[in-house]
């Protein structure tokens, strides 16, 4: 007769949405230091896209410096015109050296951008899954890339940041951050294919059927390819919580994203649509700044670039903070050990 089979180690329950965002608020309120890291992040990648981008530009006649310093939006209305009608291959051929090394260029600090972008995602997601207050982590039984046990002591959730474990994290982690965006990169441009060939059938039975078929398509195709897309997102969102995790990797967050999507999905969608209502609350604070800016101050004089650049770093903080607070929901909501 065989022995009574050992009772399983009973993990948390679930934690409820409010429990989640009720950490986060708390992972937010004690991580300036994260913020002002998110920030630069923010800073340091649209500088290299916008540096790398005004290199091309260049080189076919489109000076950003020079319309930038002079705030005169027909230079640009202008160069457009003349890139969409009057334009040709003939006028780019004396150019063409340059423009080769220009768009080398952009494809050298886009690739940086791309990897500072990762670091700091990798950096904030590791600090956010070590501090996380939970009795016992899910972790695989049998890891991918397993990590030595650091010897440091485990920092609790409201512990100020320490940088240097950032900095480790970023290095530990950042190829499974940049694995994972392009599998979602991916995913999107299967979303885009299919939205291109509902296009096209729309097309193809409006001039076979008129416009009422292809209305009828259009719904049709429309709204699963749309709702395919928010699925697509909110995948991600829960994703990205779970990359982090010691004996994760690129394939089992994309398995555990999946499996918590299957699981709670109408948690995981009030937290998607409470986060875009933030996110919209966000932009919308200093929008009024930005309009009575613009209505009060001279275009292009040093007062309104300086009044319209801190209405744009103070956004910028704004949704660093939102970033913050956005990570360490997830993550709260993904390691509790029984998603």
């Amino acid at each position: 007769m065989r022995p009574p089979a050992e009772p399983q180690a009973d993990l948390s329950e679930p934690r409820d949405v409010l429990t989640c965002l009720t950490l986060g608020w708390s992972r937010l309120r004690h991580g300036r230091e994260l913020v002002g890291l998110l920030w630069l992040e923010t800073f340091l990648v649209a500088l290299l896209s916008l540096a790398g981008l005004a290199l091309p530009l260049m080189v076919v006649g489109f000076e950003p410096v020079r319309t930038l310093a002079s705030a005169d939006r027909y230079d640009v209305q202008e160069w457009l015109l003349w890139l969409a009608e009057d334009a040709s291959w003939r006028d780019f051929v004396p150019h063409s050296p340059a423009l080769v090394a220009a768009l080398a260029g952009l494809f050298v600090l886009w690739t940086v951008a791309l990897f500072v972008y990762c670091w700091f995602q990798a950096g904030l997601y590791g600090v956010l899954v070590e501090t996380l207050p939970v009795d016992s982590l899910p972790v695989d039984p049998m890891p991918v890339d397993p990590m030595p046990v650091d010897p440091m002591p485990r920092p609790e959730w409201t512990s100020p940041l320490d940088f240097g474990r950032f900095a480790l994290y970023g290095r530990r982690y950042l190829w499974r951050v940049f694995g994972l965006l392009h599998a979602f990169l991916l995913y999107l441009t299967g979303v885009l294919c299919l939205w291109v060939w509902v296009v096209w059938l729309v097309v193809g039975g409006w001039m076979a059927w008129g416009v009422l078929a292809s209305l009828a398509i259009g719904l049709g195709g429309m709204l699963p390819v749309g709702w395919l897309a928010v699925l697509v997102g909110l995948w991600f969102l829960v994703s990205r919580a779970d990359v982090a995790r010691p004996g994760s990797g690129v394939r089992p967050a994309q398995r555990r994203g999946w499996k918590v999507l299957r699981g709670r999905p109408g948690a995981v969608t009030v937290l998607g649509m409470l986060f875009v209502a933030l996110a919209l609350v966000a932009g919308g604070l200093l929008a009024p700044l930005s309009l009575l800016a613009g209505q009060v101050l001279e275009s292009g004089s040093v007062s309104w670039w300086i009044v319209r650049g801190s209405i744009e770093l103070a956004s910028w903080g704004l949704y660093s903070a939102l970033a913050v607070f956005v990570g360490a929901t997830t993550v709260a909501f993904v390691q509790d050990g029984a998603a």
